[in-house]
Order: C-alpha cells, then structure tokens, then sequence
C-alpha cells in the first residue's frame, strides 16, 4: 500500500510539473520577445526603450519593427538580385547615393559576383534600429541560402532617405558551418586556458597548503572540460 501511494505521488508530482512546464513555457516565449523589443527599441533611443516597459506601446512598437524588417530586406533582396544578373545600374538605385561611389558599388559586384549569382532565400534574423539627429540607420544580420541549400551570414548597414531604406554597406561572410567551427574552436581554447589556470592552482594549493585554493581548481577544472567535450560533439 505505501509503495502505491508512493508511486501515486510521483505520478501526480511529474504530471504537475509538466503541466507547469507547458503553462509557462508560452509566458516565457512572450518575456523574451518582449525583452527583445525593448532592446531594439532602447537601441533607438532611450525614449523609446523606456515607452516599450509598457506592454501596449511594445506590441505597437514590435508591429514597426516587422514592417520595417519587411522593407529592409525587400531592399537587400532587390539589390542582390540585380547584382546577380549584372544590372549595375539598378543595383546602384538600392544605395544610399555617393556612399560609397558609383564605381566601388561597382567593384564590389564585379568582384563578387558568385556571391550574388545563386541566392535563393534572403532572411534577417535581427536588427537594430538607431535614430540621431532626425538620421534614421539600421543594422540587420541575416542569412543568404544559395541553391546548394549552404547558408552564409549576412550584415548589411542602411539609413532611410526620404520614407525608403537604401544600403550603406553590405558583407556576406563565411559560410554558417565555418563560422560556426570557427567559434567553437576559440571556445575549445579557451577552455583548455583556463583548463590550465586551473592546474595551476591545484599545484599551489598543494605547496602552499591551502584547500581552497585546491577545491577552487578542480571546480574550474571540471567546467573547462565540461565545455571542451561540449564543443567538440
């Protein structure tokens, strides 16, 4: 009977806790989109940070922040599709005019124009608005997928002309995967540096004696081999 009324107990306990996992799971969602947007409404301009503490003017300001992802990117896909085909004259009408000049808008093309010549999708992932003197730029990050299905990381700088976003300047970096190994190796080193700060201070907890000291180097001795077998899977 105890057993049973064991087993029943954790059968009700697991099942609450799900319950409560699941319950505030959408709550979690909305609070991280919600930080999101004071961030990039803070990037803006204080003011505006501190208007989006409330949820209404936030849901007001998020509504912005989509249009104005929507126009930035119609702007960026536009421009890449011209450089694509070579049409340097209306690839150059998506630039903010004499920033950079004609002939290095022109360059960049040339130069670049496998870059350009097989995208298929162009996503932004974030951006970050920013507004001084009556300027209005924006940085966004991105994604360029080609038609091997490889991704590529996007930045591009813009700033608003009249009521149109035109391009300041444009980077499409290493692919995903390599950018991706690139970071996970610098944090494998720095692992193993600290993973070596951490010997070293079992060795002087040995000389000196002090346990702390000791204890205080297997604890960062675990964490950096931790991360190591993390990163390395």
């Amino acid at each position: 009977m105890e057993v049973l009324f064991e087993w029943l107990t954790e059968t009700l306990i697991g099942a609450l806790g799900r319950f409560i996992k699941r319950l505030c799971r959408p709550v979690e969602k909305r609070a991280i989109a919600w930080a999101k947007v004071i961030t990039a409404a803070s990037g803006e301009s204080k003011l505006q940070g501190l208007f989006c503490l409330s949820p209404l003017y936030a849901v007001r300001y998020a509504s912005k922040l989509e249009t104005q992802r929507s126009e930035i990117q119609s702007v960026i896909w536009d421009f890449v599709g011209a450089a694509a085909v070579r049409n340097l004259e209306v690839a150059r009408t998506y630039w903010l005019p004499h920033s950079p000049t004609k002939e290095e808008i022109t360059k960049v093309i040339e130069s670049s124009y496998d870059v350009f010549s097989s995208c298929k999708l162009l996503t932004i992932t974030s951006q970050h608005p920013k507004s001084d003197g009556g300027i209005n730029t924006c940085y966004v990050n991105g994604l360029v997928t080609y038609s091997d299905d490889q991704s590529w990381p996007l930045d591009a700088w813009l700033a608003k002309s009249g009521d149109v976003w035109k391009i300041t300047g444009i980077r499409i970096g290493l692919p995903v995967v390599l950018a991706a190994r690139e970071r996970s190796k610098k944090k494998t080193f720095a692992a193993i540096g600290v993973g070596v700060l951490s010997s070293a201070l079992i060795v002087l907890g040995f000389v000196i004696p002090n346990a702390v000291l000791i204890l205080l180097g297997i604890l960062v001795f675990i964490v950096s081999m931790w991360i190591v077998v993390r990163q390395s899977r």
